[in-house]
């Protein structure tokens, strides 16, 4: 009897090592919860793996603090359990429990990766580039507005970047002249800024890949 509490005694302080006190206490709990769920004798490494897993939502609020929390961190959670340490029969309970939060403290720490991905939105361009062109002398009936139109689209086919652009006009200007017969013909100037391959917006997901801590 002084040899088992013992035991547990060591088993406790060197559970409480790895994890907060109020950890411990709700891992214990959940442990309690599995085992006792599992009819007497039958404490096999199935049946506790099929419990927890029946379980894992629960476990995984408790691990992340967080009541709020999405399939596929409780599958995560799940999944880096080592199972394959339990012994594959535990006599009691007692031991089930034990054995049960070893194996939840000895979990692997998955965290998500960071990338970039259209749907998470865009936060600027990738390529950016000023780009100034001028006109010849043109008879009447063009503006400023027309020529930097003309000036932005004649780059965006020429370096072939795609719809996925935008530009924006940096300055633009005009010049006149009339000839002795008092006809009058125009000159334009456009500076423009061309923007294009999206840059997506950065943060943590699933489909960016997991990565161990």
């Amino acid at each position: 009897m002084r040899l088992r509490f013992a035991a547990t005694v060591v088993l406790i302080s060197v559970f409480a090592s790895a994890a907060s006190a109020q950890e411990f206490k709700e891992l214990s709990e959940f442990a309690q919860s599995i085992c006792g769920d599992i009819p007497e004798g039958n404490y096999t490494k199935t049946a506790i793996r099929g419990k927890v897993g029946a379980n894992a939502g629960l476990l995984a609020k408790l691990l992340s603090g967080n009541a709020e929390i999405n399939a596929e961190r409780v599958d995560e959670v799940y999944k880096g359990i080592p199972f394959d340490k339990l012994p594959e029969n535990i006599p009691t309970v007692a031991m089930c429990k034990s054995e049960l939060v070893k194996i939840i403290l000895a979990r692997k720490k998955v965290s998500l990766k960071r990338c970039r991905l259209k749907d998470f939105g865009q936060e600027g361009w990738n390529q950016n580039e000023i780009y100034a062109n001028s006109s010849g002398w043109m008879d009447g009936g063009h503006d400023q507005g027309q020529w930097c139109n003309q000036v932005a689209n004649s780059f965006i086919v020429t370096r072939q970047v795609g719809p996925l652009s935008t530009w924006t006009k940096i300055s633009s200007g005009e010049e006149s002249r009339k000839d002795t017969w008092g006809h009058v013909t125009y000159k334009y100037s456009c500076t423009v800024k061309v923007s294009w391959d999206p840059l997506y917006s950065e943060r943590e997901d699933a489909r960016c890949g997991t990565v161990e801590q």
